[in-house]
C-alpha cells in the first residue's frame, strides 16, 4: 500500500470514528444478511427495475433539497441543472437531455406539501410518458404529515 492510500485510510477511519449521525454502516453490518450462495449476474435485477429505483432516488433528493421543487422541476431549470458540473448532472429521469438538447421526459409539478411538524416537505409531480405520478417525501426530517 502506498503512501496515499495509507493516509486515505487512516482520513476514512478518522471520519466514521467522528460520526455523530446514526451510523448506517455499523446497522447494516448488525442488520444485513448475505446470501448462502454465491451471487451471479443471473440475480440482478432487470435494467426497468434499476432505471425505476434509480428515479425514484432522484424525486426523493429533490424533496430533499432546500429547493422549491417546483422551481426544480421547471423545464428550463431541468436542462441547466442537468449540464455538467450541475446538481442534476446525471439525473436520467429528471434531467436527461437527448442529443439535441430536448429533455428525454415530459415532468408535471402538481404540488408541494409540508408537514405539520418538523418542515417536512413533499411533492407530487407527474411524469407524463408513462402517465404516472411521483410522490416524494423528505424522510430525513424530523415529523409527520
Amino acid at each position: 500500500m502506498g503512501d496515499a492510500d495509507t493516509r486515505a485510510l487512516h482520513t476514512e477511519r478518522r471520519m466514521y470514528a467522528s460520526e455523530k449521525e446514526i451510523n448506517f454502516r455499523q446497522l447494516s453490518r448488525l442488520l444485513a444478511t448475505t446470501s448462502p450462495r454465491r451471487l451471479t449476474a443471473d440475480d440482478r435485477a432487470s435494467r426497468q427495475i434499476e432505471v425505476c429505483i434509480s428515479a425514484l432516488a432522484e424525486f426523493a433528493e429533490i424533496a430533499h433539497g432546500l429547493l422549491n421543487p417546483s422551481w426544480v422541476l421547471d423545464p428550463l431549470n431541468r436542462v441547466i441543472l442537468g449540464r455538467k458540473g450541475f446538481p442534476l448532472e446525471d439525473y436520467q429521469a429528471t434531467a436527461g437531455t437527448s442529443d439535441t438538447g430536448e429533455l428525454l421526459e415530459d415532468i408535471r409539478f402538481v404540488s408541494k406539501f409540508v408537514g405539520q411538524r418538523g418542515d417536512l416537505q413533499g411533492f407530487t409531480a407527474l411524469r407524463m410518458n408513462p402517465r404516472t405520478a411521483a410522490h416524494a417525501v423528505d424522510e430525513q426530517s424530523a415529523g409527520t404529515l
